[in-house]
């Protein structure tokens, strides 16, 4: 139930977080505006309110929704108000494995993904392991596999070249391109992509 009504308020605040962006909206409006939006979608799907605690049924945090939806600006205020950047999710994601499964496909600039990337980098690391052992760099390259035959998205930007910043961005923060998951896979073992070829060596 509660995955739901969180994918229900995480919609309505990414079709509302481009007008608060390009507007000079204080955090306390804001605020207001979530538990309004909140309570109200509560109430409809029959769930107590939402709190920074509350998971749904995989593990996930509201925080968790809105970072996959692109919501990315409001993180320093989901933070403040008690959301925990430390959290994982019953597949030990962090924060940094779901941005890097998502954080592309949003139609955001690069330079807006990077800002976020290091917001979250000040929480969680690039070699913090999940149930798989694998880190957020592995999640990069599956983004990638799986989207990279969406015509609408190579119109909109060059996915390879933008993935291949991300990486490079992960190396120079420390990301180790040589760990291996449970498997025993390094996070380009799977790839067939032949931009990934130089982070083969």
């Amino acid at each position: 139930m509660y995955r739901y009504a969180m994918g229900k308020i995480s919609e309505n605040l990414k079709h509302k977080s481009a007008y608060i962006s390009a507007h000079q909206i204080s955090n306390k409006e804001i605020f207001a505006y979530y538990e309004k939006t909140m309570n109200s979608i509560c109430r409809e799907e029959g769930v107590s309110p939402i709190t920074p605690t509350t998971v749904d049924e995989e593990g996930d945090t509201m925080l968790f929704h809105m970072m996959r939806d692109g919501i990315t600006t409001l993180l320093p205020l989901m933070v403040q108000m008690g959301y925990d950047p430390l959290h994982r999710n019953l597949r030990h994601e962090s924060l940094l494995h779901v941005i890097c499964e998502h954080c592309l496909l949003n139609d955001k600039p690069l330079s807006e993904v990077f800002e976020i990337i290091d917001v979250i980098t000040a929480h969680v690391g690039w070699n913090d392991e999940d149930s798989r052992g694998r880190t957020p760099l592995f999640n990069v390259v599956q983004m990638y596999e799986r989207w990279k035959n969406m015509a609408s998205m190579y119109e909109a930007r060059n996915f390879a070249v933008d993935t291949a910043a991300l990486i490079e961005k992960a190396i120079s923060q420390g990301a180790n391109i040589h760990h291996r998951d449970h498997n025993g896979n390094t996070f380009v073992s799977k790839a067939t992509s032949e931009f990934l070829a130089p982070f083969l060596s």
